[in-house]
């Protein structure tokens, strides 16, 4: 993940990856790119408009699109980091056709009274389309921060991703380097 500072109040955030799923059965890879642009109000929230594009490969590739605007709210109180995501996203998929329309919640925060080396957090994050009957998701993930510097962050994380609508928990175990630029 980038994120750059443009003055005072926008911040422009690029997130790119690959994850890849082989559980006996079946095999599934996905890569995604992410951009965000948000504005800073009121200090402590922010509104943001995004656009994401993902390939999902299980016997053949399919794109999926998703433009999005999302609200966050960040606050720092002492040692404890909290933070509130809503996200709607537009999701247009090649397969299906006309776009879902998805709704994100995201409740996250994290410890910063240890050592700049390890910060650990917790998140939990709910999705629903509404009209579809039946599909929520829901992701848990736990993970340590570790701050180089002011310009890296290290991020170690487990997410247990549950989809109820085909009954399929999805373990995740990741690495994500975070840089912040000036």
């Amino acid at each position: 993940m980038i994120r750059k500072s443009v003055g005072n109040d926008f911040s422009v955030t690029g997130d790119f990856g690959y994850r890849s799923c082989d559980q006996f059965v079946r095999t599934s890879r996905t890569a995604f790119g992410r951009l965000v642009l948000e504005k800073t109000i009121f200090d402590f929230h922010s509104l943001g408009i995004g656009y994401a594009l993902f390939g999902h490969y299980k016997s053949d590739w399919r794109m999926e699109y998703r433009p999005y605007l999302q609200y966050s709210y960040q606050r720092s109180l002492k040692t404890l980091q909290l933070g509130i995501r809503f996200r709607n996203e537009f999701r247009c998929l090649d397969a299906i056709a006309g776009p879902l329309n998805r709704t994100r919640l995201q409740i996250s925060s994290r410890y910063n009274g240890f050592h700049q080396l390890f910060q650990p957090g917790i998140a939990a994050e709910g999705f629903f389309t509404p009209g579809k009957e039946h599909f929520i998701e829901q992701r848990y993930t736990i993970s340590v921060f570790s701050r180089l510097n002011n310009r890296f962050t290290n991020q170690i994380f487990y997410t247990l991703q549950r989809q109820s609508k085909i009954e399929l928990d999805q373990n995740i175990l990741g690495i994500q380097l975070q840089i912040h630029l000036e």
